[in-house]
């Protein structure tokens, strides 16, 4: 489940993927891993020649992935590598698609859909019940 955290806050350390914040006066998401003192598995690709719905698994190559902050623009995709986290008795990342919807630069808000898949380290992006 994807909840509101205040990334400033001390108990919130270690317990988010991607922030939005104002990169030279554009919105921009930055993954955990961007943030000075952040040690993150997090990363996030810019997709492109593709849509969210057609946009089946997340890339295979690591280097995809970057801690770079991506200014938003509707219509953007994005795919998101988590941080490493507890997964039964391992830990993994988890991969996840974003879709930028709208983008209100002056109210400081973006409005997105997104899709993670709950197994660790599985790359496939479509819900079972579309599958």
């Amino acid at each position: 489940a994807r909840v509101l955290v205040r990334v400033e806050s001390p108990s919130a350390s270690g317990a988010w993927d991607v922030a939005l914040r104002d990169e030279g006066g554009q919105l921009a998401l930055v993954p955990a891993s961007g943030f000075q003192g952040q040690e993150s598995r997090a990363g996030l690709a810019v997709i492109t020649n593709t849509t969210f719905e057609a946009l089946d698994e997340a890339p295979e190559d690591t280097g995809a992935y970057s801690i770079t902050p991506r200014v938003v623009q509707a219509g953007q995709v994005y795919a998101v590598r988590t941080r490493r986290a507890g997964c039964g008795f391992s830990t993994g990342v988890r991969f996840g698609k974003i879709k930028i919807i709208a983008v209100d630069q002056a109210a400081g808000t973006v409005q997105f859909a997104s899709v993670v898949n709950p197994l660790c380290n599985n790359r496939d992006l479509i819900p079972p019940e579309e599958d």
